[in-house]
């Protein structure tokens, strides 16, 4: 049940997520994805809580981006994501449609175009957001583009949905037949979690062989579900299994909600995660870390011993590492 598995994520932790600068990093494994939106929009604060150490709360004392940020973040190990991380000024913004066109959209692998539900100017946001895809459209035609309708915490529950819809419906009609995807998030639940998990593996189309090695892993367990998460963000890179029986399909987004906080805390008594295990006569749930890169979650509904399921997360465990360097060199092709 969905409380079995919010009960295992609570004991979780794993070693700092962190943001790095690479020197010598293959230019292939190097996506640039551009972070943009009217200022104030939450971007820098979402990637701060996704990428680094900060928690919700710290998003208050976060100062406006000034001009364009640029950081790069290690994801599953060689796969490093180009961070840049716009200012929403007005001055800055008229200048990235004009002076830095090209730099700023030329070889975009990625798009995240961020809207805060509440924005003060509306009209502002879209007109900015149709001359994004205009440009994308002449300098990085293949980029993928994200829209996250953020700050879902500041109205209240029953608008959201028509909320969210009626923006999605309107960013669609401004994107000129580019394929959008759009997300509703707010830094204070699963959803942001749920929303950059999807955009990792976008990144990342190597991440199939994965999946489907997940798939027979699985079946040969007989596991009910299992997930892998990346280890320093806890995005989930992949999952298996069926939703049917579960009346929560964001509970994995909530395992990693609650992952990090608790990293956060074991952190401060300089604690590293290794494995953990629940099981009472209903169920079982093995969580460990697993390649270099990544931590896994095995549900099994019928319990098993702890010998067994050790033995054969370790021999999968090489398997699995040489399917995420292929995936890696795969998506950089």
């Amino acid at each position: 049940c969905c409380s079995c598995y919010s009960c295992c994520s609570c004991w979780c932790s794993c070693l700092f997520g962190r943001v790095i600068s690479h020197k010598g990093m293959s230019h292939q494994n190097n996506k640039k994805v551009l972070l943009m939106g009217q200022s104030g929009a939450g971007k820098t604060s979402m990637r701060s809580i996704i990428f680094a150490d900060h928690v919700p709360s710290d998003a208050r004392q976060m100062m406006p981006t000034v001009e364009v940020e640029h950081s790069q973040v290690n994801f599953l190990g060689d796969m490093y994501l180009n961070l840049w991380d716009c200012g929403g000024q007005n001055l800055f913004m008229n200048n990235y449609f004009s002076a830095q066109r090209q730099n700023i959209f030329g070889n975009v692998a990625v798009l995240i175009y961020v809207i805060e539900v509440k924005g003060e100017n509306p009209k502002q946001e879209f007109e900015w957001f149709s001359n994004c895809i205009k440009a994308l459209q002449e300098y990085s035609p293949d980029a993928k583009v994200f829209c996250l309708i953020h700050k879902m915490d500041l109205i209240s529950a029953f608008e959201r949905t028509a909320t969210f819809e009626e923006k999605k419906h309107e960013l669609r009609r401004l994107a000129f037949g580019t394929n959008i995807t759009c997300f509703a998030t707010s830094i204070w639940d699963e959803t942001l979690y749920g929303a950059w998990s999807q955009i990792c593996v976008v990144l990342m189309p190597g991440l199939n062989t994965i999946q489907q090695s997940l798939s027979s892993f699985m079946h040969a367990v007989d596991a009910s579900e299992v997930v892998l998460f990346e280890k320093k963000t806890f995005l989930t890179v992949a999952k298996e299994g069926s939703d049917e029986h579960h009346s929560d399909p964001q509970r994995f987004e909530k395992v990693s909600t609650i992952m990090k906080h608790f990293k956060l805390s074991s952190a401060k008594l300089h604690a590293d995660f290794s494995e953990m295990e629940v099981r009472n006569k209903h169920f079982c749930a093995f969580l460990r870390a697993f390649t270099t890169n990544t931590l896994v979650l095995v549900i099994l509904d019928e319990p098993k011993p702890s010998g067994f399921m050790r033995m054969n997360l370790d021999r999968a465990c090489e398997h699995f590492k040489s399917l995420e360097e292929e995936a890696v060199v795969g998506s950089s092709a």
